[in-house]
């Protein structure tokens, strides 16, 4: 699969027509598009190849800069489905420079503070946010078969009627459009809306949003809470004051979290670049240890493969030898078999005719299968391996037909 960077797809596509561009890749030119847009790089605007080829003035749309926590590196085309490892392949690929992030980490920051502005909290809930208008709407069926049900009622209880979850909806809806204008995507998921992540980029920054004092069960799963508004927690689930970033935010003296929610978006805008960048680098440095395990796999097939080669010579030697021995037994038996033969011909001079007959017959038995089993009578053979033998009858067998 190909890949290559922003700034190098920039060029491609507008060097050359979308359709050509994505040609070369084996993939459609509507793909090529999505991948440009994904990753920010903009593309000739229809017409622009015909003025272009009139002679007319066009210019070039710039590159921008690339969003937090989005790739540099993009992948072109799809990976051939593949469950074998190969170690020489994978060694035959260059390994790939150090990552290298040319824009500061503050830059990053500044540009993320003038994207987001100022973030007012929303103070209610009539135009929610979709993922929380879907809990509502939830809530609202959970009502009706409470009161149309009730034997059952406390089965069909609203999750999210009670003052500190209306507060916390309220929060998370104000963090959910605040993060779409600034790039950034909230992941609200599970029924008590307990699983969050912001999607930044590439990057999921896992956080938590409820009571400090707030478990799941020992099942680990999470309840809604109920009763009145109260203290609200919101902590990213990783560290990133390498960075400079916080991780913590609390009602307390700073305010409520509320008054909170322009850092937190920031935070968490800079905390996926952050986490970009550490897992670039941890990639990186994996990369080195897998080549070093490659080379460590080919060095012990290599090896292996050596073992394996001498021991069959060892054995071709063995085999060899051992057919020698084989063809002088067969010469000392024929000799054996030829004198003795000529001892009985010579001590059998007194027979009668009959005897000489059957005797004649005998002797010339006894020579033919000296001469049979001896390997100078019937031409030296050559020792061959096991495979040439193979070789030698499929031959024969396909001669037969």
């Amino acid at each position: 699969m190909p890949t290559l960077s922003r700034s190098a797809l920039y060029e491609l596509v507008w060097a050359d027509p979308v359709r050509t561009v994505a040609a070369t890749f084996g993939v459609s030119d509507v793909w090529l598009k999505k991948i440009c847009a994904g990753a920010s790089v903009p593309v000739p605007e229809r017409g622009y190849w015909a003025k272009l080829q009139a002679g007319k003035v066009v210019s070039r749309i710039r590159l921008p800069l690339r969003d937090p926590g989005m790739p540099d590196e993009l992948s072109i085309g799809r990976e051939p489905y593949s469950w074998r490892w190969d170690p020489e392949a994978e060694l035959a690929r260059p390994l790939p420079d150090p990552p290298v992030f040319d824009e500061p980490i503050d830059d990053i920051r500044a540009r993320v503070v003038k994207r987001v502005g100022k973030v007012a909290p929303i103070r209610d809930l009539d135009s929610p946010w979709g993922a929380i208008r879907k809990l509502l709407d939830e809530d609202d069926r959970r009502r009706a078969k409470q009161a149309a049900e009730t034997w059952s009622s406390s089965f069909y209880a609203p999750r999210f009627d009670s003052p500190f979850e209306r507060r916390r909806l309220r929060v998370l809806n104000s963090l959910a459009i605040a993060f779409a204008r600034s790039g950034a995507k909230l992941d609200l998921r599970g029924k008590e809306a307990r699983e969050l992540n912001v999607l930044v980029g590439s990057q999921r920054v896992a956080f938590g949003l409820d009571h400090p004092s707030a478990k799941p069960t020992v099942h680990g799963e999470w309840n809604t809470r109920p009763g009145p508004v109260d203290v609200l927690k919101l902590e990213m689930k990783g560290k990133y004051e390498d960075a400079g970033v916080p991780s913590l935010w609390i009602d307390g003296d700073a305010g409520k979290l509320e008054h909170q929610l322009t850092d937190i978006v920031i935070s968490f805008v800079v905390a996926g670049e952050a986490q970009y960048r550490s897992n670039q680098l941890s990639r990186h440095a994996w990369l080195i240890e897998r080549r070093a395990e490659n080379e460590a796999e080919v060095a012990r097939r290599r090896a292996e493969a050596e073992r394996k080669r001498q021991e069959q010579q060892l054995k071709e030697e063995r085999e060899r030898r051992e057919f020698l021995f084989g063809q002088a037994r067969d010469w000392r038996a024929a000799q054996d078999i030829r004198g003795f033969v000529g001892n009985v011909l010579l001590e059998s001079g007194g027979a009668d005719g009959a005897g000489d007959g059957l005797l004649a017959s005998w002797s010339a038995w006894a020579f033919a299968e000296a001469d049979a089993i001896d390997p100078v009578k019937r031409g030296l053979q050559p020792w061959r391996k096991a495979d040439d033998h193979e070789v030698e009858d499929e031959d024969e067998e396909d001669g037969e037909y």
